[in-house]
């Protein structure tokens, strides 16, 4: 009987970080394809539906946008991995899909709300809930909570900061936080992003670097290049009249790309409103 418990008390050992890994890497599987084409270096971007993950600060400018699409057409890393947002004005409602190869599922439905500040600092909540289901028909739900902080120093210049997960239902997820900063600069945006994660239940700490650039070389059409923690990315997008069709792609073997769409006009292709900075 003592060697039975010892065997049950090792199966629990092993079996249970891999629920926690998998419910905190689908909670920063993140989503949305133009920001995956500029390596993830989004957070002081933050200028389309996909700011609900990235920060949701961005939201506070108004515009309304759908966007849905696949986090991982290839499948390579996921069965599923499915999302869509609806952005309306300084609200967004989301939901992500996602299906590990071992059959784990993680449904996390996200409410945002974001406020604009007069003097260029907008600041944004997100909060998730999670429902999580495991291959022996097991579930567990819990929930998190995202800040983020868009400081508008010019109207070329932004600054963006994120802290994910700082408050959250679910024991084995600890925070995760990014800086970023974003410029247009010779028609060109330029953005970096400088994320620092922390993963449980051993707490391991590391930083990921993420570039990227993007040039609009026709109306309607749309290149961008990244690196997503020294992995090469590439993506562009074609803009008809309400809706745009966006793909991007990470230089891996097996190669993954990502597909989805926008109904709606980003916000960087509507006339800015340069009024909101803190330098004219």
């Amino acid at each position: 009987m003592k060697r039975l418990s010892v065997f049950f008390l090792l199966v629990l050992a092993l079996t249970s970080p891999l629920s926690a890994r998998f419910t905190e890497n689908a909670l920063r599987e993140p989503m949305g394809v133009r920001a995956a084409g500029l390596g993830g270096a989004f957070t002081a971007v933050a200028d389309d539906a996909s700011a609900l993950f990235y920060n949701p600060a961005g939201l506070a400018d108004p515009g309304i946008q759908y966007a849905s699409g696949m986090m991982d057409n290839s499948g390579s890393r996921q069965n599923l991995s499915a999302y869509s947002v609806l952005a309306f004005g300084p609200l967004a409602y989301g939901e992500r899909r996602i299906a590990s190869k071992e059959n784990e599922l993680a449904n996390i439905y996200s409410y945002a709300f974001a406020q604009r500040g007069t003097n260029g600092i907008n600041w944004g909540i997100a909060y998730k809930r999670i429902l999580e289901e495991s291959f022996d028909a097991n579930s567990d739900q819990g929930w998190a909570a995202d800040l983020g902080m868009l400081f508008k120093i010019t109207p070329q210049f932004n600054l963006g900061v994120l802290a994910q997960n700082i408050s959250s239902g679910l024991t084995d997820v600890v925070p995760n936080y990014r800086v970023g900063a974003a410029l247009q600069w010779l028609s060109v945006l330029w953005s970096v992003d400088q994320e620092y994660c922390n993963v449980s239940p051993y707490r391991d700490q590391y930083t990921v670097m993420h570039y990227g650039l993007e040039k609009e070389i026709a109306r309607g059409l749309t290149l961008r290049f990244g690196s997503d923690n020294n992995i090469g990315t590439a993506g562009f997008s074609i803009g008809l009249p309400f809706v745009i069709f966006e793909y991007a792609m990470w230089d891996t073997d097996p190669q993954m790309f990502r597909f989805g769409f926008k109904l709606g006009e980003d916000k960087y292709m509507l006339e800015k409103d340069r009024s909101l900075a803190l330098f004219k």
